[in-house]
C-alpha cells in the first residue's frame, strides 16, 4: 500500500492527502462495480416472474370457468315454461349457468318462444339435452288482444292544425308571433306591404329594409300569399306623386312615364317599355300591379 502511494504522488503528482482519497475512491468503485455479481452469488434463484404471471391467470380463471360450466349431476326434471322460467330453475333442469344466462338474455331483448322447438334453437343447447326436456316443456297460451281504445275524460282533445294565415291580411300581432319579429319588424312588413299594394310573392318579404334572411324564411313558412287581392296603379291617370310612391318606380320613373303617356295612351307592356322608364327586371315585378 506504501508502495502505491509513493507511486501515485511521483506519477501524478499527488499530495499524501490525495492519494489517500485516490485509494478510498478506488475502492469504493470496485465494491460498486462488483456488487451485481455478488447478489446473484449468494441470493437464491427464483421462478421467472412471465411464469409467475401465468400460474396468477390461470388461478383467477379458474373459478369463472368452473362457476360457468357448473351442471348439476343429477338433473330435477319438472314442467317449465322457457317464457318464464328463471336462472336457477334452468340450471336445476341441467342447463349450465352460461346457457341459462344466455336464454334470459334473449328473453330480456325480446325474444320468445312460440313453440318448443323454438327452445331447440338457442345456441349451446345440446339436442340430446333437448331431447330430455322437450316433453317437460309447457307453453302458456298467450292471446294477443287487440287493445280497444277508449277516450279518457282527462285526455286534452287533439289540437287541430290552423291554415296559414294569408299575409296580406296579417296585422303585427300576427307577425309578432314568428320567432325574430318585434314592434319595429312587424311594422316595417306591414309598412312595405301597403306600399306595394300588397305581397304577390313570398320573395317580396326579402325586400324589407333591416328583416334578416333567416327571419324572413321564417315568415314565409308562417304565412301564405295568394297576390289575388293587391291594390293596382292606374298607370294612365294617376299623377305623378302617386306613382313615385310605390317602390318598384319612383319619382324619375313616374315622370317618363307621365311624359310619355301625354303623347301616347299606355295599353300594354310594350309601351312601358318603349318609354324606357324602367329596366326589365323592375318593370317585371311591377306588372302585377299595373291597370292600363
Amino acid at each position: 500500500m506504501h508502495r502505491i502511494k509513493v507511486w501515485l504522488r511521483h506519477y501524478f503528482g499527488f499530495t499524501t492527502r490525495e492519494s489517500n482519497g485516490f485509494i478510498v475512491l478506488a475502492a469504493i468503485l470496485l465494491i460498486i462495480l462488483f456488487s451485481p455479481f455478488l447478489y446473484n452469488t449468494f441470493q437464491p434463484k427464483s421462478e421467472p416472474i412471465t411464469t409467475c404471471i401465468e400460474i396468477l391467470k390461470a388461478d383467477s380463471i379458474l373459478p369463472v370457468f368452473t362457476a360457468n360450466r357448473k351442471i348439476y349431476k343429477t338433473p330435477v326434471l319438472f314442467d317449465f315454461d322457457p317464457n318464464k322460467a328463471s336462472e336457477q330453475e334452468f340450471v336445476k333442469l341441467g342447463l349450465p349457468v352460461f346457457l341459462a344466462r344466455r336464454i334470459i338474455n334473449y328473453r330480456n331483448k325480446g325474444g320468445q318462444f312460440r313453440k318448443k322447438e323454438d327452445f331447440s334453437r338457442i345456441y349451446g343447447l345440446k339436442e340430446e339435452m333437448y331431447d330430455l326436456l322437450k316433453p317437460y316443456i309447457i307453453l302458456s297460451e298467450q292471446k294477443a288482444e287487440k287493445p280497444i281504445w277508449v277516450k279518457k275524460e282527462w285526455e286534452k282533445p287533439a289540437k287541430t292544425i290552423e291554415a296559414p294565415i294569408e299575409i296580406n291580411l296579417a296585422d303585427t300581432g300576427s307577425l309578432k308571433r314568428v320567432n325574430g319579429i318585434g314592434n319595429v319588424l312587424a311594422s316595417r312588413i306591414i309598412k312595405y306591404r301597403n306600399s306595394l299594394g300588397g305581397f304577390v310573392n313570398q320573395n317580396q318579404l326579402y325586400e324589407v329594409y333591416g328583416l334578416d334572411s333567416s327571419v324572413a324564411l321564417k315568415v314565409i313558412k308562417s304565412f301564405r300569399v295568394n297576390g289575388l287581392e293587391v291594390k293596382r296603379l292606374k298607370i294612365n291617370s294617376l299623377p305623378i306623386d302617386s306613382l313615385a310612391k310605390h317602390p318598384y318606380l319612383g319619382r324619375k320613373s313616374a315622370k317618363i312615364l307621365v311624359n310619355y303617356r301625354t303623347h301616347h295612351k299606355i295599353e300594354s307592356v310594350e309601351d312601358i317599355r318603349n318609354s324606357k322608364a324602367l329596366e326589365n327586371d323592375k318593370l317585371n315585378k311591377l306588372l302585377p300591379y299595373l291597370e292600363f
